[in-house]
């Protein structure tokens, strides 16, 4: 058994004999290679370059920027065509020279920065195609998340060019509006619904409210989550109206997932695919 024990060299000569007999200490230099590849911002770790894109892009986890798109009523009706206005809350503006660097960055960065954006389009076929249907196919699919308010169409009569002409004119439709959503973003993962007051007091009575679960069942793929009931602040959303909007969902998705595969089975076959369609419907209602 090996013991040690410490003692204390007071005086320099004892020092100095102590140093004298440690072996000599062999230090090894290694050089660099001079032919090797120079380090560059892509050879650091994915890890470190994502930092990198939320300090450069200003954004952190707590960072969301509110994105509301619509339609500029004022400016549209001067010129006559549909104008866009946005608004970007909080007033700060990112450095995107970052995204023009190179395509290999662009595809990295472009999921940070919108990652932590809410874009809250206005419940419209036509602003959603202006906006969103200009992006490239690599941009709509970087968009995580959507906002959306749900609004029945309206129908405006105007008075015509005589007196007994009339004109009406058609507001957006809710139908039409999921469709678009449905066919331009293909990787869609969540949709947060913000619920008008009058419709939330439907649901939790539960009437019908079909005209909003129905077209919402096209986005089969994403989920669809009830964000909020009421207007900014003055939210009255509670449990049961969640779990009455999940089992509703629920079912409409089911239900579109069987229509679908129904009309695909009955397509290849080259037959009627809306009668089998309801009578197999009808049948498991009947079992049920």
């Amino acid at each position: 058994m090996v013991q040690f024990t410490s003692m204390t060299l007071e005086s320099e000569p004892e020092r100095d004999r102590w140093i004298s007999r440690m072996p000599p200490m062999k230090v090894s230099v290694h050089r660099c290679n001079e032919a090797s590849t120079p380090a560059n911002f892509l050879s650091l770790p994915f890890e470190i370059r994502l930092d990198i894109y939320e300090y450069v892009l200003g954004v952190f986890t707590s960072t969301q920027f509110e994105v509301s798109i619509d339609i500029d009523t004022y400016a549209s009706s001067d010129t006559g065509q549909l104008i866009l206005k946005c608004s970007k809350r909080p007033e700060f503006f990112s450095d995107l020279a970052i995204l023009r660097s190179s395509k290999r960055i662009y595809r990295e960065a472009l999921p940070v920065l919108y990652g932590h954006c809410m874009f809250f389009p206005s419940a419209d076929e036509h602003v959603i195609a202006m906006f969103f249907g200009k992006m490239s196919d690599l941009a709509r699919s970087n968009i995580p998340r959507l906002y959306l308010r749900p609004r029945p169409q309206k129908i405006i009569r105007r008075a015509g060019p005589h007196a007994t002409l009339s004109q009406v004119l058609r507001g957006p439709s809710w139908t039409t509006t999921c469709e678009k959503i449905s066919v331009l973003f293909l990787a869609l993962e969540e949709l947060f619904i913000y619920l008008h007051p009058l419709y939330g007091y439907d649901l939790e009575r539960g009437n019908e409210i079909d005209w909003i679960i129905r077209p919402l069942s096209r986005l089969w793929r994403t989920k669809k989550t009830l964000a909020s009931v009421g207007n900014g602040s003055d939210n009255t959303m509670t449990y049961e109206m969640v779990e009455l909007w999940d089992g509703l969902m629920e079912k409409a998705d089911l239900e579109a997932e069987e229509y679908a595969a129904c009309r695909n089975r009955i397509m290849e076959n080259r037959e009627n695919w809306a009668n089998p369609y309801w009578v197999m419907k009808r049948s498991r209602l009947l079992e049920s």
